[in-house]
């Protein structure tokens, strides 16, 4: 029996000089070395969901994030604003969906997901039913 589908990504590659990205030099800027958390870790969070973005469209969730960061919503709206400003998520799909997501964290995750629907296909004409 084949095991279940996975959803997202366990891994991601992480640049060694993240920090030195001109957008996040503004968010380090504005908000300190925690806005850089902030923003790796909701992009921890976003390589998990299946489809690759984080809904944040209810409070409950942005509670369990600030509790997880150990950071007041105050903050978390503030650093939210900043990497919105600065491109690190995409704008338009926060302001329509309240999702977080990343033209980055796509490209990046789209070689991944392709690769392994290509190793399904071969897995699936090497074992018909």
């Amino acid at each position: 029996m084949p095991r279940p589908p996975k959803e997202g990504l366990e891994y991601f590659p992480h640049d060694s000089d993240a920090a030195n990205d001109k957008k996040m030099q503004a968010v380090i800027s504005l908000c300190g070395i925690s806005g850089y958390g902030f923003y790796w870790y909701l992009v921890e969070r976003i390589y998990r969901e299946g489809d690759l973005s984080l809904d944040i469209s209810d409070a409950e969730t942005i509670q369990i994030l600030c509790r997880n960061m150990n950071i007041e919503t105050q903050e978390f709206d503030r650093y939210l604003t900043v990497t919105l400003k600065y491109g690190l998520f995409i704008k338009d799909t926060y302001d329509s969906e309240k999702k977080l997501c990343s033209n980055g964290v796509q490209k990046r995750a789209k070689a991944v997901l392709d690769k392994r629907k290509k190793a399904k296909q071969e897995y699936d004409l090497s074992h018909p039913d």
